[in-house]
């Protein structure tokens, strides 16, 4: 198993030297194989590795369980990192399933261990019966390139070493090696279509094929090179074809009609995502109208979609919009290239350069809530003003580890009228720099090391 974890490991280019490494462990089979095996060839990337479990109180055994991992851990002379969180509570406070309050939590825990380690590399011990799980799953409620293309080996910070790793080579490794995992009931409970999946339907399958776990993530391996192409194309064809006008997004129907049908898709599902912040209510289905829809346009009349957004020809253009008659919109969007100020309806927001040496050290607080100085060298630019999203996350100042921007909202009682709002300056790397006129990103404040200095001011108009 060694040897075919290290070569998923180099094939994907997971680690680099001297790389250091958040092992997620739960107890169960796949990541105590997992950190064993990163453990045995830490030594070829010089990896400096920590472990970490999150105790998710959901069942009585959970305690020991973290007991369990920290033991193993300290046997292996790896740091470890427990953390819990009240699941339940968090799930009825948040409206939210249990799966996705547990994996919200657990994953909020596991980017503050990353952070108080100085860590570089997640590594989730996914492997490949888990992968071919997840494409059949996908297959079941619609196929699409991204369902298809499987769990990414690797995704930013995370990496997987065991994704091409079968269960089978899995349970092996662990009984040669004299390892005994924690085994999660929950696992054989047939509530959950994953479950079900791996305990009715994969078996029948296998019957067909016992190599079908391999085949498919040889499947998915494909997929996802394409997938990746297309959205490169999609993304070239966003840039030459369509503008943003505030509530609406126009695409040049001349450029646009000679586009290979797999593009057109894309762009047409990218022009949503852009408007509403989401693509998730849009399935193959409204994709595949709007699509054939302009194929043989009815120039001037509507076709409605999810979320209040409708898709008309113009003659010239395909517009794309979500206003809604009789109500002004809110969402909005900026860019600011440099250094400057930037108006809108609603206000402004200036970057000033400011001398290093002039800052005081009441700076470091970020307690100016108009105006606020940050690390200039951590700043990528353009930066876009906006109101929020759905999904965004940032690290408040003080907290100590990330949080979703929803949340935050909440904690603070903010009336939900004034949330759209609320601007929010961020970086071009996608980082929130600001929640302007409520909290600075940690990431971004001044500290004794800073170089250069920004000034972020916001002038409210209304």
């Amino acid at each position: 198993m060694l040897d075919k974890v290290r070569e998923t490991i180099e094939k994907y280019n997971m680690f680099q030297a001297g790389d250091k490494v958040v092992v997620a462990v739960s107890g169960g089979p796949d990541s105590l194989a997992l950190l064993h095996a990163l453990q045995e060839l830490k030594g070829i990337w010089s990896l400096k590795l920590s472990v970490a479990h999150f105790n998710h109180r959901l069942r009585p055994e959970a305690s020991e369980e973290a007991r369990y991992v920290s033991s193993l851990a300290d046997r292996l002379s790896v740091p470890v990192y427990i953390g819990e969180g009240d699941v339940a509570r968090y799930a009825g406070e948040h409206k939210l399933s249990t799966q996705v309050a547990a994996r919200e939590l657990r994953y909020d825990f596991l980017s503050s261990v990353l952070e108080k380690t100085g860590s570089n590399k997640l590594a989730l011990a996914h492997q490949a019966d888990d992968q071919a799980e997840t494409i059949v799953m996908y297959f079941l409620r619609g196929p699409s390139p991204k369902g298809l293309a499987g769990i990414p080996p690797v995704r930013g910070k995370i990496v997987r070493p065991l994704i091409e790793t079968g269960r089978e080579e899995i349970e092996q490794y662990l009984q040669a090696n004299r390892l005994e995992p924690v085994i999660d009931p929950s696992n054989f409970q047939k509530v959950y279509l994953r479950n079900r999946i791996r305990l009715e339907l994969m078996p029948v399958l296998k019957e067909y094929n016992p190599n079908l776990p391999a085949r498919l993530v040889k499947a998915a391996e494909l997929f996802r090179d394409e997938d990746n192409y297309l959205e490169e194309e999609t993304s070239r064809c966003w840039e030459k074809l369509c503008s943003r006008h505030q509530d609406r997004i126009l695409i040049d129907y001349e450029g646009y009609q000679p586009l290979a049908a797999a593009v057109k898709r894309r762009l047409l599902r990218r022009c949503f995502h852009e408007l509403t912040g989401t693509s998730k209510d849009l399935g193959f289905e409204q994709v595949d109208r709007i699509y054939h829809r302009l194929e043989a346009p009815d120039k001037g009349k509507k076709l409605e979609l999810p979320g209040g957004v409708w898709v008309q020809y113009s003659g010239v253009h395909v517009i794309m919009s979500n206003r809604v008659a009789g109500k002004e919109k809110t969402d909005y969007a900026f860019q600011l290239e440099g250094l400057g100020t930037k108006s809108w309806s609603g206000g402004s927001i200036t970057v000033e350069a400011v001398p290093a040496e002039t800052v005081l050290s009441t700076s470091f607080k970020g307690d100016n809530r108009w105006k606020v100085q940050v690390d200039g060298d951590k700043i990528k630019f353009p930066l876009t003003v906006r109101n929020r999203r759905p999904g965004d996350r940032f690290y408040p100042l003080g907290l100590g580890g990330s949080k979703k921007l929803k949340h935050f909202f909440i904690d603070l009682k903010l009336p939900h009228h004034l949330r759209d709002e609320i601007p929010i300056v961020v970086s071009a790397d996608g980082e929130i720099v600001w929640v302007a006129g409520l909290r600075l990103d940690e990431r971004f404040k001044i500290t004794e090391t800073t170089r250069k200095v920004f000034c972020l001011s916001y002038e409210k108009f209304r």
